[in-house]
C-alpha cells in the first residue's frame, strides 16, 4: 500500500499538490492498482485508513460478509453523526441542557483535532490536545466525557466494533472551597417577601418568593409547574408535581399553609390550566442578589455561609425539622430519602445548639483564673465528654459541623 498527495500540474505548469492523502494499492488477482482519496492531511490519519480500507477489500475478495453499517459510518462525515446523536438524545427526552451541551462540545471538539469521520479519532490526540489546553480540569473531563459519549452511542447502536476512546482516563479535579448554604431568618423572609415598593416586577418576584420559601420547591421544578398543577380542596391548595417535572421522576405531592393562597391565587386567577405558573419566569441568581441587597439582607454570615437563590429550599427544610413530629412527616414534605439530605438542607443556626450548651451544668466559677488542670477532673469528666461531643457534633458534619 502506498499513501501519497496526488500531483498535477497548473495552468502556468507549476506543480500543484493536494493536500489531502490518497492511498494506492493492488490486490491479488488484479493487474491494475487500486485508487481512493482519503480525505485526510494528516499522514498518520491517512495510514490507518488506507489500512482499514485495504482491508476491508481483501475481505471482500475472499468472500467474506461486511458489515454495511459500519462501512456507511466510516464514510459519513461526522458531522451528519452529530446530528443524528443529538436526536437521539432528544428522543431520550432529556433536558434541553443535556442534550445541547454534549453536541456543542463534540462539535467543538472535533473541530479543533481535525477529525472529520469517526475513523480519525486518536486517543493520544485527544488526551494531548486536552493535556495542552488552558481549560481547568473539570472543564476538560467535561469535553472528554461528551466525545466517550458520542462513541459510545456510535457503539451501542452497531456502527462501529469499538469505542477508540474508552481507554482515556479523566483528568483530577483539584479539590475546591466549598461554603454552606445558609437559611433566611423570620424577619428576612419578611423583607423578600413583602417589599415596600410597587413595582410589577418586584411584587410578581416577592410572590415567587414567597411560593419557594414556604413549598420547598426545586428552581427547575418550579419553572416547569403549570396552572392545572395546583389542586383545591377542602383542605386547602396543593401542588401536584407530574411524573417527570421533579427530580426523582416519581411524582409528588406538596401541601401548601393557608397564607400561601393570596399568591397562589394572584398566580392562576384568569389564567388558562396548560399556562405556565410562573409566567414571567424565573428570577436569576443575579437578581436574587440585587432583591437581597434592596431588602438589607446580608448575604454572608459570620460563620461563612452564605445566602442564595437555592436558599429558600434550605429555609424550608429548617423551619420544617424543627417542627416536624416525625422523620416521615419531614421527608414526605421535603422529598428527601435520607439523613445526610436533610442534614445538608438543614441550617445550624435554626436548630437552637447555643441555648442547648449554655444548659450545661456550671462547674467551673466565670472568677476561676485558674486552668482546666487545676479542676478536679473526676468531676468534670462526664460533662466534659458531653460538651466535646456537643461541640464536635452528634452525627451530622452538616447540621453540627
Amino acid at each position: 500500500m502506498n499513501i501519497f498527495k496526488r500531483k498535477r500540474r497548473g495552468p502556468d505548469g507549476e506543480q500543484i499538490i493536494a493536500e489531502a492523502y490518497s492511498a494506492r494499492h493492488r490486490f491479488p488477482g488484479e493487474k491494475q492498482p487500486r485508487t481512493i482519496s482519503l480525505h485526510v492531511t494528516r499522514k498518520d490519519v491517512a495510514e490507518k485508513l488506507g489500512r482499514e480500507w485495504v482491508a476491508r477489500e481483501e475481505r471482500k475478495l475472499a468472500g467474506l460478509i461486511v458489515d454495511p453499517v459500519e462501512v456507511e459510518t466510516a464514510e459519513a462525515p461526522i458531522t451528519e453523526l452529530i446530528e443524528e446523536f443529538r436526536g437521539s438524545l432528544k428522543a431520550r427526552g432529556l433536558e434541553a441542557d443535556y442534550v445541547r451541551k454534549p453536541v456543542q462540545r463534540c462539535r467543538d471538539l472535533f473541530k479543533a483535532l481535525g477529525w472529520r469521520r469517526v475513523a480519525d479519532a486518536s486517543p493520544t490526540d485527544l488526551r494531548r490536545h486536552l493535556e495542552n489546553s488552558k481549560w481547568a480540569s473539570s472543564t476538560k473531563n467535561h469535553y472528554l466525557v461528551a466525545a466517550k459519549q458520542f462513541y459510545s452511542w456510535l457503539l451501542r447502536d452497531g456502527r462501529i466494533p469499538r469505542n477508540p476512546i474508552a481507554d482515556v482516563r479523566n483528568f483530577k479535579v483539584a479539590h475546591t472551597e466549598t461554603f454552606d448554604r445558609a437559611a433566611l431568618s423570620e424577619e428576612e423572609v419578611r423583607l423578600l417577601v413583602l417589599p415596600e415598593a410597587d413595582d410589577v416586577r418586584r411584587l410578581y418576584r416577592a410572590d415567587v418568593y414567597a411560593l419557594m420559601i414556604f413549598t420547598g420547591l426545586r428552581w427547575k421544578e418550579a419553572g416547569r409547574l403549570q396552572v392545572r398543577d395546583i389542586r383545591l380542596d377542602e383542605e386547602g391548595y396543593s401542588i401536584i408535581i407530574p411524573r417527570g417535572k421533579d427530580k426523582s421522576n416519581r411524582g409528588d405531592v406538596i401541601e401548601l399553609p393557608s397564607q400561601l393562597t393570596p399568591v397562589i391565587k394572584r398566580f392562576t386567577e384568569n389564567r388558562e390550566p396548560t399556562d405556565r405558573l410562573l409566567y414571567r419566569g424565573v428570577p436569576g441568581r443575579r437578581t436574587f442578589r440585587q432583591d437581597c441587597d434592596r431588602a438589607g439582607i446580608e448575604r454572608e454570615r459570620s460563620d461563612g455561609s452564605r445566602i442564595v437563590r437555592y436558599s429558600s429550599r434550605d429555609t424550608y427544610t429548617s423551619v420544617l425539622r424543627t417542627l416536624a413530629r416525625s422523620t416521615d412527616q419531614l421527608r414526605a414534605l421535603t422529598r428527601h430519602t435520607t439523613r445526610g439530605m436533610e442534614d445538608r438542607y438543614t441550617d445550624r443556626k435554626t436548630q437552637g445548639l447555643r441555648a442547648l450548651v449554655e444548659k450545661m451544668p456550671a462547674l467551673l466559677s466565670s472568677t476561676n483564673e485558674g486552668s482546666l488542670a487545676s479542676v478536679n477532673m473526676s468531676v468534670h469528666t462526664p460533662t466534659h465528654a458531653a460538651q466535646s461531643a456537643i461541640s464536635r457534633g452528634f452525627d451530622s458534619p452538616r447540621l453540627h459541623s
